[in-house]
């Protein structure tokens, strides 16, 4: 007869390791009564949005003395929100081909407003670039030509007699030249001669002592000068009178004085 008790036995010792040999592998377990270990979720780095720097939007300029050793170009550039910090080393500038000193510059930041003084010995033609690489607002650059204080109303227009008056609103206020435009029927007239220009020059060195009755006349006998065929160029009290000596049809005359400034 089978003895079923030792085949038993024998089941067991060879399933279990039941009464001796090695040790079973035991797997890792967690005590039932305690939770596991478990680390929390770092919490996610928000990265503060830097603030949005002052645009510039609009420049525009003047000019102004307190004497012969004191004249002065003045920018005002308006931003589109307030900036601070803008110092006078944040900008470069040349004017009229001559790098503009730390010393003759005065730089003022006001709300939305940057006034930049220039003192200058004289304006010549006016060319000026302006660079600002400052952190204060995002960087820009102003470039084109400044006048040195004249001021042209608009032409008064005779079409029918091909003539037109311009009154001088205002004369020179700092040393320099002035670029002025002759235009017939809104289309730009070049100087006549060997080198034709878009501009005629009217230089003041004496502009302290000019009024609008003389850069009028002064005006006008420039104009004489660049276009000696076809106009009559005139002055009465602080106007400019222009004629065409033969019109075909109507026609209609004007003066510009060249002057503009450009952002980027």
């Amino acid at each position: 007869m089978m003895n079923w008790k030792k085949i038993v036995l024998a089941a067991c010792l060879l399933l279990t390791g039941c009464g001796g040999g090695s040790e079973p592998a035991v797997s890792p377990t967690t005590d039932p009564g305690t939770a596991p270990e478990t680390s929390a979720p770092e919490p996610a780095v928000q990265t503060p949005e830097p603030p949005e720097l002052a645009h510039v939007k609009d420049v525009s300029f003047s000019c102004n003395n307190q004497g012969e050793d004191a004249q002065h170009v003045v920018l005002e550039f308006s931003l589109d929100s307030p900036a601070e910090g803008i110092q006078e080393e944040d900008f470069s500038v040349t004017l009229a081909g001559d790098v503009v000193e730390a010393e003759d510059l005065t730089v003022e930041a006001a709300g939305d407003c940057i006034t930049i003084t220039i003192h200058i010995g004289a304006l010549k033609f006016g060319q000026l670039n302006l660079t600002y690489t400052g952190t204060a607002a995002e960087p820009f650059t102003c470039q084109g030509i400044v006048t040195p204080g004249l001021k042209l109303a608009e032409a008064v227009q005779d079409p029918a007699a091909g003539a037109a008056a311009v009154q001088v609103l205002n004369a020179w206020d700092v040393r320099g030249a002035v670029q002025i435009q002759l235009w017939e029927n809104e289309a730009l007239v070049l100087t006549q001669g060997e080198n034709p220009s878009e501009t005629t020059a009217v230089h003041r060195h004496d502009f302290l002592n000019i009024d609008c009755e003389t850069a009028a006349a002064n005006i006008a006998a420039a104009l004489a000068e660049s276009y000696p065929d076809g106009y009559r160029f005139t002055s009465q009290g602080d106007t400019v009178l222009l004629e065409k000596l033969e019109p075909e049809g109507e026609t209609s005359l004007a003066l510009a004085v060249l002057e503009y400034l450009t952002l980027n």
